[in-house]
């Protein structure tokens, strides 16, 4: 016995010593040659984060596969000490093949009649993860061959990372980043030893060892890999005793499926993109809005922003993305609907910026033909002479079609596209009812005005995008007294109460032609908070309106944000010429005052610092508005007043308004 024993011994030495010959000769081959491998190829999963990179919403690759794309900073170290310890303890010493392991498994393979260990490196795995074969001599050589490639071009870090990145771990899902996630509902930045041994015991088996379907099989390769790494020096021997009494996971744990409008928006923009959303702020807003009643032809959509950053915080598009009998998938806050009412408080505003109209001008709130526009007051009754302050608070039609003939429905939809928002679909008077359509999130980004002190700030949906400038709108003083006219209009009847006294929010309401659309946009200072609702056609409905459907959530949004201040001033009295709201006639609405000196275009070469240009004009009505590139306002009531003091040089622009609402402006170049 002995003696046979002997003699299969010196045979399995012998074809030990041809075998390492072999790999000698092999590895001189595979080094001089090149394999192809291409990890760029790989397709990773596309993740929506909030802004504090907490996963909104996790996309499937475009090969139906969850895999994502990680680093070995963000693994447990606990995992790859695991992992080395049952496949690879010489990883960071070889270069792709481990040879001496190798030789060991041809010895062992001698010597028992059957393969005792492996030589596969995770390098080798890698490169059978990234070109998966059949299991071949060919394929073995090819994969070898790759490896030793694939550790040429990257360093340890990046292979690590990437083999962590594609190991499958049962159904759709790969690498340790979905299979925590999946498993233990975390990602694997921090993992226990009995989580950090399963997910290095799955890959080798990833269905048969599933723990929703295997549980016994996959406790028992957990507890393997436990005491391999026990006898590896990896873990003690209280914490494999303490790690085989964990319970194995019986479910995957479901993935985010949060803000899915803005996430489908973003997705395309890269494979982790960062967002402005704030989690817990959206998650509150979606629960908030799946509890809504609404008609069955209806849907909703809110919008929460930051009014000085144009950050987007809380993004709703619509009540149930995967509502098919509500076109749930549309997303309704990028939809172009009418803005109701919602615009009469830049009508205002921009008339008081013009010096136009201030909001204690009177005008009269009777039946008045524009052409052949009639426009009518909701409740179909006419409230005599008001002032603009009243005219807004109740939302009056009528004062707001005139105060927008004052302005010109042209020149105030270019002030408007001059700020970034555009209408569309619509002109005339008719726009100072909704007679226009605009994108519900433009008209949240229009109100980001009464916020920052006039100034429109451009919304922005991620992290990394460059925060624009805002534009001014409105003067400081006209936003500070419509936040005070709003906001003196006091909470809709069903939200009285704590949130009235503790917070004032300036907010309108408007409501669609025949009920289509019901809206209330407001801001408290910092936030502003649109909410829409509306049918899904855009047909009428009848009930549906701003101040009783759209109203209250706003309310009940603004309960969720941090206090704020309200920048916000009661007008005084309105300037003389201002105390009465005139007309111009259509011989005045083709009229310009002419500024005969300084003529726009010239030149003006100041003989000393400071000189009193003087200022030479036809066509006026006295008194007049005067402003310096649209500041240093002087009311003038007669000619003799018309000086102007320059002490510098540079552009200047001259605008005037006399008391008929005619204009004049000259722009010239001092030297």
């Amino acid at each position: 016995m002995k003696r046979a024993r002997s003699t299969l011994v010196r045979v399995a030495a012998s074809l030990a010593v041809l075998a390492t010959t072999g790999i000698l000769m092999l590895a001189a081959w595979l080094y001089g040659v090149e394999g192809r491998v291409d990890p760029s190829a790989v397709n990773w999963s596309a993740v929506v984060t909030d802004r504090d990179h907490q996963d909104l919403h996790i996309f499937l690759a475009n090969d139906e596969r969850y895999r994502l794309k990680t680093s070995v900073a963000q693994i447990d170290p606990l995992y790859f000490k695991i992992l080395m310890a049952h496949e690879d303890r010489r990883f960071y010493n070889h270069t792709g093949v481990d040879w001496l392991a190798m030789v060991r498994a041809l010895w062992q393979l001698a010597a028992n009649g059957r393969l005792v260990s492996g030589g596969s490196t995770l390098t080798m795995q890698t490169a059978k993860l990234l070109d998966p074969a059949p299991r071949t001599l060919v394929n073995k050589l090819k994969e070898m061959q790759r490896a030793i490639t694939l550790e040429r071009r990257y360093s340890k870090a990046q292979i690590l990372a990437l083999y962590a990145g594609i190991t499958p771990y049962g159904g759709n899902v790969e690498g340790i980043e979905m299979g925590a996630r999946t498993w233990f509902g975390k990602p694997p930045g921090r993992l226990t030893p009995a989580e950090a041994a399963l997910l290095v015991a799955l890959p080798q088996s990833p269905e048969r060892l599933r723990p929703d379907r295997h549980p016994q099989q996959a406790r028992r390769a957990r507890n393997r890999i436990l005491h391999v790494a026990h006898a590896a020096g990896v873990l003690s021997a209280e914490e494999v005793n303490a790690a085989m009494l964990s319970p194995i996971p019986r479910h995957k744990h479901p993935l985010p499926k949060i803000a899915p409008h803005l996430a489908w928006r973003v997705k395309a923009e890269g494979i982790r993109v960062q967002t402005t959303l704030e989690l817990e702020l959206q998650r509150t807003l979606e629960r908030i809005s799946r509890n809504i009643l609404l008609h069955q032809r209806s849907n909703l959509a809110i919008l929460v922003a930051n009014g000085q950053s144009g950050e987007i915080l809380g993004y709703v598009g619509s009540q149930n993305y995967y509502s098919t009998h509500r076109s749930g998938a549309f997303d309704y806050a990028r939809a172009v609907r009418s803005p109701g009412s919602t615009l009469k408080p830049f009508i205002y505003g921009l008339a008081e910026t013009r010096h136009l109209a201030h909001p204690s001008t009177l005008l009269s709130d009777l039946p008045t033909a524009f052409g052949g526009y009639r426009p009518e007051n909701l409740d179909h009754q006419f409230h005599g002479e008001v002032t603009i302050a009243n005219a807004l608070r109740r939302s009056l039609n009528v004062p707001a079609v005139k105060v927008l003939n004052k302005i010109t429905p042209a020149r105030f939809t270019a002030a408007l596209e001059q700020n970034g928002i555009q209408l569309e679909n619509g002109e005339g008077l008719a726009i100072a009812l909704g007679g226009a359509g605009l994108p519900f999130e433009k008209l949240v980004e229009l109100y980001t005005a009464l916020a920052g002190d006039g100034k429109v700030q451009p919304l922005r949906l991620r992290m990394d995008d460059l925060m624009r400038q805002p534009s001014r709108l409105l003067s400081a003083s006209a936003t500070q007294h419509l936040n005070w006219i709003l906001a003196s209009a006091g909470a809709p009847k069903s939200r009285m109460g704590s949130t009235q006294r503790a917070r004032q929010i300036a907010f309108k309401t408007g409501t669609g032609p025949g009920g289509s659309d019901a809206l209330a946009v407001g801001t408290d200072g910092r936030h502003v908070v649109g909410v829409w609702t509306g049918t899904i056609s855009g047909e009428p409905l009848a009930g549906n309106r701003g101040l009783e459907q759209a109203a209250p959530i706003l309310y009940q949004v603004f309960d969720l944000l941090p206090q704020a201040t309200l920048s916000q001033k009661r007008p005084g009295a309105a300037p003389p010429m201002l105390v009465r709201l005139k007309h111009r006639s259509q011989a005045a609405e083709n009229r310009v005052i002419r500024i005969l000196f300084p003529l726009s275009g010239s030149t003006i070469k100041l003989k000393k610092r400071r000189t009193q240009l003087p200022l030479n004009i036809q066509g006026a009505t006295y008194p007049i508005v005067r402003l310096i590139n649209d500041s240093s306002m002087k009311i003038i009531n007669r000619a003799a007043e018309n000086g102007m003091n320059i002490d510098q040089p540079g552009t200047y622009k001259v605008s005037l308004v006399d008391r008929n609402g005619v204009v004049g402006r000259s722009v010239f170049y001092v030297q």
